[in-house]
């Protein structure tokens, strides 16, 4: 099975990498800007460049192999990343999508995994996600946030006008790993980095509800899309065993890390909203792919920061 992954230095794409590159049958096509970060990636990682099973090329030879799936992790999910961006998250965001449509409508029979993101729905997350919700975008009203929603639903949209092409859109609420950038805008960014500098974290007592699945779970999601035989045009929204609330988060911070929170008045909002349920309630992976999470997102998070402090 020949797999193309483009942006293969991204956080997603580095746990696709780790974990499925185990699978014999497997054969890997790295694309990226940044190839000797990538080198560097897979020599700490044990993984062998130019083996049977990985190859590295530049993003710009996209195209020039024959492959079985192709994988999109080039995107913007970063909040620090998304404030500074602009319109390149319109720009980029279409550019490779439709470069990897305009191969799959030559090769049919190729299947794309495409990252999504649950701000698809836009940033009212008053209640959590279901399978009835509906995509809100104030286009009267069109503030830097948007943009990464809106790259998100026109490529999902997109993808449900070609029904003949195997298209699967995943949906991410959150991720976490070992691989992250310390120097991202997430919560467990900041969080990490006051443990490490031994300084306060600073944060208000507004308490969130966030989703934070594991490296092995959105894996054993992913080999099943790659590994069937069906030809399938869908999204589908990620999820781990359990959520999990800020304060459970801090509480494991300060018990097991000695954190020091201090509670303070001010915004303390992401780029993205403050989003107080950002999660979702479908299960429709569990339908069609019979995706049964193993871990919590406080089992994610307790596994990976120790990989990541040790």
């Amino acid at each position: 099975m020949r797999i193309a992954i483009l942006g293969a230095t991204s956080h997603i794409a580095k746990n696709i990498v780790f974990y499925l590159s185990k699978e014999k049958e497997y054969s890997f096509y790295l694309y990226a800007r940044d190839l000797r970060g990538l080198e560097e990636f897979l020599k700490d990682s044990g993984l062998v460049i130019n083996s049977n099973s990985i190859s590295v090329f530049p993003l710009q030879e996209f195209g020039s192999q024959a492959y079985d799936v192709i994988i999109n992790c080039i995107g913007f999910a970063d909040p620090i990343k998304q404030r500074n961006a602009g319109n390149d998250i319109l720009t980029v965001t279409e550019l490779y999508d439709n470069l990897i449509i305009s191969y799959l409508q030559k090769k049919r029979d190729t299947k794309y995994i495409s990252f999504s993101s649950g701000a698809v729905f836009g940033s009212d997350f008053t209640t959590p996600v279901a399978d009835h919700s509906k995509a809100i975008v104030d286009v009267n009203h069109v503030v830097d946030g948007d943009f990464y929603q809106t790259s998100k639903l026109y490529s999902e949209i997109k993808h449900r006008s070609l029904p003949e092409l195997a298209i699967v859109d995943l949906r991410i609420y959150g991720f976490f790993s070992r691989f992250i950038d310390l120097n991202a805008g997430y919560l467990l960014c900041q969080i990490i980095r006051s443990v490490r500098a031994g300084v306060h974290f600073n944060t208000d007592r507004t308490d969130i509800v966030r989703d934070y699945v594991s490296p092995r779970d959105l894996t054993s999601l992913i080999k099943p899309i790659i590994d069937s035989s069906t030809k399938i045009n869908t999204a589908l929204d990620v999820y781990s065993k359990g959520i999990v609330k800020k304060t459970e988060i801090l509480e494991l911070f300060v018990e097991n890390y000695g954190l020091e929170v201090e509670y303070k008045e001010g915004d303390y909002t992401s780029a993205t909203g403050v989003k107080p349920f950002y999660y979702s309630t479908s299960d429709f992976a569990y339908s069609l792919y019979g995706y049964e999470p193993k871990e919590s997102s406080l089992e994610c998070i307790m596994s990976e920061t120790e990989k990541i402090l040790q």
